[in-house]
């Protein structure tokens, strides 16, 4: 799964509140951005819900078929400030960009639709809610492989930021939160210089490979 070919090569931002210097590239190797090639109607598209169809029910997922609808949608997309200020990015994938929360207590990717004005899983349409399910998958084996965690927690809350993105978490039973939620424990601490730069460029390397 790579980066689409029109966008241009992330930066890897220094942690929030330090000034910023000239970061590596980060951008996915080039056999994932010929894969990104793809058109989106030819990629494998799978049932997100299979555990929760009756026995004989069908799920029929439409293909993408307005790909200019959906270029007009990421041109006119814009990162909430706030995702903006607390992550540092890794790079895109097929419909959602990936991004790296910038604290050190807990190993956190946070994936967001390129999709403007979506705010819940039902502002996506068929294809694309079906491209998210994946790529949480494709989010959730990187992070099994990045950070060895005892579990995955995958939520989307967006009660104060609404702009829709979802959160694959990585934790431990030493993490300050388990076993209950992350969300609203303790204060963000933020990665060190090296070790967020180190954790960005093999968090892209796996998700290239993914």
């Amino acid at each position: 799964m790579g980066v689409l070919p029109e966008k241009r090569k992330l930066e890897t931002s220094r942690p929030h509140g330090h000034p910023r210097s000239p970061p590596p590239s980060v951008s996915f190797p080039a056999e994932a951005q010929r894969r990104g090639r793809e058109p989106i109607a030819q990629r494998l598209i799978v049932d997100p819900l299979p555990a929760l169809r009756a026995p004989g029910m069908t799920c029929e997922v439409q293909a993408d078929t307005k790909p200019q609808a959906r270029l007009h949608s990421a041109m006119t997309f814009t990162l909430d400030s706030r995702l903006e200020a607390d992550t540092i990015p890794v790079g895109d994938l097929a419909l959602s960009s990936v991004l790296f929360l910038n604290d050190a207590r807990f190993p956190w990717f946070v994936l967001v639709p390129r999709i403007a004005g979506a705010s819940e899983f039902t502002d996506l349409s068929e294809a694309d809610y079906a491209q998210l399910a994946q790529e949480i998958r494709i989010a959730t084996k990187v992070m099994l492989e990045l950070s060895k965690p005892d579990k995955v927690n995958v939520g989307a809350l967006g009660n104060i930021v609404t702009q829709l993105h979802v959160h694959v978490i990585g934790r431990f039973r030493s993490d300050p939160a388990w076993p209950g939620p992350v969300w609203g424990h303790g204060t963000r601490t933020p990665y060190p210089d090296h070790a967020a730069t180190a954790l960005i460029e093999r968090a892209a390397a796996l998700f290239a490979a993914a």
